[in-house]
């Protein structure tokens, strides 16, 4: 990723989930690599891989990296509160359940110590 779009995605990430930023970029890293344009399998788009049909989304809005990230952001949100504030088991939410969740949820988060050093 060219160094301005980093730049924008830091900063917006900072903006919309300003109580972790860093983790909002390795949710991010993990899910697309950083590409505005992915499209997983299930239909998820976008750099947080958000299904728009399960949360009321047009598709264009997430290939745009302020609306993924701000959907992206939300949904984090509301997982990390069902978990009762335990950030590893909302990551695991946010990608589904049990041990492949749990998994990811593990990268993601070695994903952060990694942008941390960085």
């Amino acid at each position: 990723m060219a160094p301005v779009a980093a730049a924008l995605v830091v900063g917006t990430a900072r903006e919309v989930f300003p109580e972790d930023p860093v983790l909002l970029v390795a949710l991010a890293c993990v899910e697309s690599s950083l590409r505005p344009f992915a499209v997983g399998m299930a239909g998820e788009i976008g750099l947080t891989q958000v299904r728009p049909e399960l949360h009321g989304l047009e598709p264009a809005a997430l290939i745009e990296p302020r609306g993924s990230l701000e959907a992206g952001a939300r949904i984090l949100r509301q997982c990390v509160k069902r978990a009762g504030g335990d950030v590893a088991r909302g990551l695991a939410f946010y990608n589904g359940a049990g041990e492949m969740a749990e998994r990811y949820a593990a990268r993601v988060l070695t994903e952060k110590q990694r942008l941390m050093k960085l």
